[in-house]
């Protein structure tokens, strides 16, 4: 199991559920058994050096990943916002464009 990143273009998600699923959630829940303290040493105690440099890493990339997503949701969001100001000026207070 690998949370390899797989470059996309910027503000496009085009990941089919399933598989965002099987790549992603796995390393969500696992850092959150690590976060658990009656878990931790169970979970990682027992990793050899290479297994432990790999688990970091898919952890980063999850991380990484998830802040790319909540990137582009919040300038999803701007986005949406000033085409529906743009749209509705008499509403929203923004100069008439007409």
């Amino acid at each position: 199991m690998s949370a390899d990143l797989i470059p996309t273009a910027p503000g496009v998600f085009n990941w089919p559920n399933r598989q965002w699923a099987e790549t992603w959630l796995p390393f969500v829940r696992l850092a959150s058994v690590v976060m658990q303290d009656e878990e931790r040493a169970a979970l990682t105690v027992n990793m050899s050096e290479a297994e432990a440099e790999g688990f970091a890493m898919n952890l980063m990339n999850t991380a990484n990943h998830l802040r790319d997503l909540a990137d582009m949701c919040d300038a999803a969001a701007d986005k949406a916002a000033a085409i529906w100001d743009a749209a509705h000026p008499e509403v929203s207070g923004a100069p008439d464009s007409r």
